[in-house]
């Protein structure tokens, strides 16, 4: 079994390190996770990775936020532990200044990568969408209990 740590933000340059490390690995990995946020569509990615690589464990460890709470979804087995808080939120873009028709597109580029995030939420947890799109409207933070509930992991350690 191989252990490895996300800790901090999500972002390009930890992200492939980290993919690395997984590729390289044989058998289960346990991805450990205390992350305040970061890059979604990074963090969306690796989260598809995890899923399809199969015999991970995503353990949430502390503050598994926004784009550390994308990747915990990515667990073949999803944990957390008791001291650990988990924050979902909608998708968010920093928009640069720029001509309507740019800004058309990155709203468009927007709304389609919230469908395929809320579909994979979807997936993973068996909610439907018009659920979690309403959870979805504010920060959603949860205790290990009700992540639990929610579907959102699988197992809590106390």
């Amino acid at each position: 079994m191989k252990k490895l740590f996300l800790f901090g933000e999500v972002d390009c340059e930890k992200i492939e390190g980290l993919m690395n490390e997984i590729i390289n690995a044989k058998g289960l990995i346990e991805l450990y996770i205390s992350c305040i946020g970061g890059e979604a569509a990074v963090a969306f990615g690796l989260a598809i990775f995890l899923k399809n690589r199969g015999d991970v464990r995503t353990i949430a460890f502390g503050e598994c936020y926004s784009a550390g709470a994308i990747v915990l979804m990515g667990g073949s087995e999803r944990i957390a532990y008791t001291s650990s808080e988990i924050m979902f939120h909608k998708v968010k873009l920093e928009l640069e200044l720029g001509n309507a028709e740019e800004l058309k597109k990155k709203v468009k580029s927007l709304e389609l990568f919230s469908k395929k995030y809320v579909t994979f939420l979807e997936e993973r947890t068996g909610k439907n969408a018009r659920f979690l799109k309403n959870k979805l409207k504010e920060d959603w933070y949860l205790t290990p209990e009700e992540a639990l509930k929610e579907g959102l992991v699988d197992k809590i350690i106390y």
